[in-house]
Order: C-alpha cells, then structure tokens, then sequence
C-alpha cells in the first residue's frame, strides 16, 4: 500500500471531514443552548464524545499521514473564516498533525498509540476557546469591532479564567479517553477494524 495519498483517499477524507464538520456545528450548537456562559471551555469535551467513531473509522480507511491533519484542519479553517480569532486555526492544525504523527509514522500501532492520539486530537477543538483566556483584550476588540455589544461580551467572558479552562482540558481528556476507548470498540465491532 502506498503511503502517500491518493485522490480516492483525498475523496474519503473530504467525506469524514464533512461529517466531522456537520457533528463538530451541531454539537457547537447544543452546548451554546445548554450552556450559553461558560459552554465555551466544555465544547471540546462535548465534540470529544460524540466524534470518536468518525476519528477512528477515517483512521481505520485512510492510515496514511494526512487524514488526520486534513480533517482537523478543515475545522481550523472553519474557525478562522468562521469569525473565530484567528489564530484558532493553529490548535486545530497542531494536534490534528501531531495525531497524525503518532499513528502513523511510529511502530507498532497499537490500540494505546491510537487512543492517545485521538486524545492529542480532541484538544484542536480548543482553538477559538484559547483567545479567551490569553488574549482578552485582543478578542474583545474584534468583538467590538463586529458590532456585539457589551453585554454579549460580558456574557461571552463571564467564565473566562485559567481555572475554568483548567476545567476544560481535564474534561476533554476524561472524555476523550473514555469516548476514545468505547469509539475504538465500536469501530471495531461494526466495521471490522482491529
């Protein structure tokens, strides 16, 4: 098999990053609804749940370095054009790539490698989150700019502190391990993966 991609691997990717992008927009949605204030620093945990057997079975149909990295950064690009800060496509890029690495350029693959790796992976989903916390000022300036009022940024910071992103990241990694682990199962059992 060769290692490099292929237009019917460009084409599978392309059909999972959509999937991933529908679930990542719809699961956005419900967590703002649930939870309008401090939702935010959760989203990650929240996609982390619901997105593993998409993670997996790209894994398992497409094990070349890339699939990943694709997908992840077609989310990225989603948060920079999206109106996101705009270094929230970095993240996205970042752990999408550094996934990819992990289950594919180290040997043996195992089942350990590649639920860390959907770990690493469920964190690019922090990147709009990060301004929030990092840099207050600058986000509130382009929210100015784009015509929110202060309440809404009011709204949008009242839970923005270290402590409720340290929340997030334990979230998502408590979620991303355990999704991770039942999405591995899953995957297994219905589409005859290892």
């Amino acid at each position: 098999m060769s290692k490099k991609l292929n237009v019917k691997d460009l084409i599978t990717i392309g059909s999972f990053s959509a999937l991933y992008f529908i679930v990542v927009g719809l699961v956005t949605f419900a967590t703002m609804v649930l939870f309008p204030s401090g939702g935010h620093f959760f989203l990650p945990a929240a996609v982390a749940v619901v997105v593993s057997p998409i993670y997996f079975l790209l894994h398992q149909r497409v094990p070349k370095l890339g699939a990943i990295t694709i997908m992840s950064s077609v989310m990225g690009v989603f948060f920079m054009v999206g109106g996101y800060f705009p270094l929230a496509f970095v993240p996205a890029f970042l752990f999408g790539f550094l996934a990819d690495l992990l289950v594919t350029k180290t040997s043996p693959v195992t089942l350990v490698k590649e639920l860390i790796a959907y770990v690493i992976f469920s964190f690019g989903v922090f990147g709009p989150i990060l301004p929030l916390v990092f840099m207050q000022n600058q986000y509130v300036a382009q929210l100015l700019e784009k015509g929110k009022d202060q309440a809404y940024v009011d709204q949008v910071f009242k839970y923005a502190t270290p402590t409720f992103m340290v929340y997030g990241i334990i979230a998502t990694l408590v979620c991303a391990l355990i999704s991770g682990y039942l999405g591995q199962k899953y995957v297994a059992k219905h589409f005859n993966a290892k």
